[in-house]
């Protein structure tokens, strides 16, 4: 009876790890360039359960000599991992704004180190600097890209020019190994290993890539944690009833 509480239980908390994850992809929904976390879970072991008779009763124990069956010990998120599939291209002509088409990563420039971002809503910042919506420089090949008050534009190549003059071109990197990067908050990730010259991603001036989060996707899992997560209260509460009358109702002497 504590076994199929404890179960329950962590059915429950599974079922809220899966919401909170659910809630972040739905909140990013509008967030360019943001990639949706996918969670898998999996059941804790198996426990094989047996009968063992005696010579007045026959009561269920995990040892013996007749196998009843398996009995499930609860559950938990498994892994939760990033989907790094495409989103879908956004116009919004302007010429501070980029998109990647393809595999492939913007470089910017933190206190931390270098990061990377899909969010190419960049802006300039008082030096005439490249940056992010955060303030944080963008790389090319060379550091920092100096724009200045000139014309922006950029090729598909990413290469950057200046009034008609080359000045740099866009750092973006590619990582063989998706689970080489981690989400470090400001839709930016971090790498656990260098990463190599995108030379396959395509740059597009005038674009954003949108989230890759689909709405109605996220909302048929929500409600389907939902209702498992009602399931396993239940079953809690039947539990509690089964506890209550075993205590107050079986064990009375009469």
């Amino acid at each position: 009876m504590f076994r199929g509480l404890s179960v329950a239980a962590s059915g429950m908390l599974t079922e809220m790890d899966k919401q909170t994850i659910i809630s972040n992809n739905l909140a990013n929904v509008d967030t360019a360039g943001f990639k949706k976390d996918v969670f898998a879970s999996q059941s804790f072991p198996l426990l094989l359960i047996q009968a063992q008779e005696d010579n007045t009763t026959r009561s269920f124990q995990t040892v013996g000599s007749e196998p009843i069956g398996f009995l499930g010990t609860g559950a938990e998120v498994a892994e939760t991992t990033i989907d790094f599939s495409q989103g879908s291209m956004k116009q919004t002509e302007n010429e501070l704004d980029f998109a990647l088409m393809g595999e492939g990563f913007f470089t910017v420039s933190t206190p931390g180190g270098e990061r990377y971002t899909r969010n190419g809503s960049f802006t300039l910042d008082a030096l005439g600097r490249l940056v992010n919506s955060d303030g944080y420089l963008v790389q090319g090949k060379g550091g920092t890209i100096q724009v200045g008050g000139g014309d922006l534009q950029i090729d598909k190549y990413g290469n950057v020019s200046v009034d008609g003059q080359q000045v740099d071109s866009l750092k973006l990197v590619v990582f063989s190994q998706a689970n080489a990067l981690k989400k470090v908050g400001q839709n930016l990730f971090t790498a656990s290993s260098s990463g190599s010259e995108a030379a396959e991603v395509k740059v597009m001036q005038g674009y954003l890539e949108a989230s890759n989060v689909n709405v109605i996707q996220e909302m048929v899992e929500m409600i389907a944690a939902l209702r498992a997560y009602q399931a396993n209260q239940r079953a809690i509460r039947s539990e509690d009833e089964m506890l209550g009358k075993a205590v107050n109702e079986v064990g009375r002497i009469g």
